[in-house]
């Protein structure tokens, strides 16, 4: 948790305005309300059952994950199983 606390000084003294967290992990709530005080704006990504309440009273913006499943679906370009190491 040290280095991602790190990471969320160096982002506050940034000049970006948004954080886009994709996770719905109440662990993240203290340190979001923080970078909140700051005056950032936080957007958070995740299902929508898996969402914690504190990330929900934090977040400027919730958008359900079940929204992104088209843009991010992978699709098989053929039939084969990928090879594993040995094989």
């Amino acid at each position: 948790m040290w280095l991602l606390k790190s990471a969320f000084v160096g982002f506050c003294n940034s000049e970006y305005e948004t954080i886009m967290l994709f996770s719905g992990d109440s662990d993240f709530g203290g340190l979001l309300k923080y970078v909140k005080s700051l005056g950032k704006n936080i957007i958070v990504i995740c299902t929508r059952n898996r969402m914690s309440t504190e990330l929900e009273e934090v977040a400027n913006k919730f958008i359900p994950a079940e929204t992104l499943a088209s843009f991010l679906k992978y699709e098989r370009k053929n039939n084969t199983t990928p090879h594993l190491r040995g094989e």
